[in-house]
């Protein structure tokens, strides 16, 4: 009789919501793996999982009511313990000063929600250490580090709060307090105008400043010039997005930018790309629709 050995793998991640980054927990969203029986585990916290899974390619959805539903490509066996998407949990500021005495950079002032512990990987480009203090709730300007290394003025810097995957906030989401938003519907030219789901719209530049993608430790970093500075937008998740089936899509900064004059640009499989030009509002809504011709 031959012995059959069957090998399984498992998937764990964490969730965390955009803005605040506080973790998701069961019942706010789902996790699936497209086309299998398979059932997640949640726990409070954040974290889901699925057991006993046979190794393979898979595409996961995480949704929610509140949120985008987003897909990934796993392979399993995943070669970390917990799948993440660099970029998605991180305090990501610009080094102003450093002082290798006590090995400390300063950077403009942000609000943090939730502190960030002591040990925290800290990431920039051909460089990594740790996070030497805690990171308290509220306005820093500061961080200590086990090193400074290599770091300089004008350094993106990384600082990972935690491997996770963030979701987004749906078109129709309502914002507590005021965010800079710029929303719109994508669809097709002519009688009737029918939605176009799936249609990619991008942040091309704003102020006649481009918004750029820098790679920093694997995440893709935006940034843009505003004010004789550079401003941290988010990762390319955050100045990329796609519509959803009823073509309604948003950008949305916790920011004063994008302000003035924006530019943004759809395109879709079949559809010439369209760029359009919009006065943006620091904390309000900008409309910009798209009515895409057929190539």
């Amino acid at each position: 009789m031959r012995e059959e050995l069957i090998h399984t793998a498992a998937l764990a991640g964490l969730v965390v919501e955009d803005l605040v980054y506080e973790p998701l927990d069961p019942g706010e969203y789902t996790a699936e793996l497209v086309g299998t029986s398979a059932a997640a585990y949640y726990k409070p916290g954040g974290i889901f999982a699925f057991a006993d899974i046979a190794p393979g390619a898979y595409a996961l959805r995480l949704s929610g009511g509140d949120f985008l539903t987003q897909s990934l490509g796993v392979s399993l066996p995943a070669p970390s313990p917990l799948l993440s998407i660099n970029g998605d949990n991180d305090l990501i500021v610009i080094v102003k000063n450093l002082n290798g005495g006590n090995n400390s950079i300063t950077f403009d002032p942000v609000v943090i929600a939730a502190g960030i512990r002591a040990g925290a990987p800290v990431l920039a480009d051909g460089f990594s250490t740790t996070l030497a203090a805690a990171l308290d709730p509220g306005s820093v300007t500061q961080a200590k580090l086990a090193a400074v290394g290599t770091l300089a003025p004008g350094t993106v810097v990384r600082i990972v709060r935690d491997p996770s995957i963030r979701l987004k906030y749906s078109p129709y989401f309502d914002f507590a307090t005021p965010v800079t938003q710029i929303a719109g519907q994508v669809t097709a030219s002519g009688s009737g105008g029918r939605p176009i789901g799936e249609a990619q719209v991008r942040l091309v530049s704003t102020a006649g400043n481009p918004v750029a993608l820098t790679d920093v430790a694997g995440a893709a970093v935006a940034t843009v010039a505003a004010g004789g500075q550079t401003v941290i937008l988010g990762t390319a998740r955050d100045v990329t997005t796609f519509t959803n089936g009823a073509g309604d899509y948003r950008f949305y900064f916790n920011l004063d930018q994008p302000s003035g004059s924006t530019v943004v640009e759809a395109s879709a499989p079949g559809f010439a790309t369209q760029q359009q030009n919009v006065t943006a509002s620091p904390r309000a809504r900008t409309r910009a629709d798209f009515q895409l011709v057929k190539a």
